[in-house]
């Protein structure tokens, strides 16, 4: 688990539980389960080009609420995904 970027690993397990869980992505079809894997919006976006604005904002609330860092590859990408939110 990262908090604020770093690693900590002394982080008691029942202290993580108590943590509210965000919102999760909404599920996806195997076949474009399987072509996300791991990959982060800099890699893998939703294919429905209508999607990307809320897949963006859930990535970034789940990225909040856990804490972790955008990388800057990651960062460009949601910041080009968000701006068809606004157009």
């Amino acid at each position: 688990m990262a908090v604020r970027g770093q690693l900590v690993d002394d982080q008691p397990a029942a202290e993580l539980r108590q943590r509210p869980v965000p919102p999760q992505l909404i599920a996806v079809t195997d076949n474009a389960n399987q072509s996300k894997g791991d990959h982060d919006p800099s890699t893998w976006q939703p294919p429905r080009t209508s999607y990307r604005c809320t897949y963006a904002k859930m990535w970034i609330r789940a990225k909040y609420h856990w804490e972790l860092r955008l990388q800057s590859s990651e960062k460009s990408a949601l910041q080009s995904m968000l701006n068809i939110c606004t157009s």
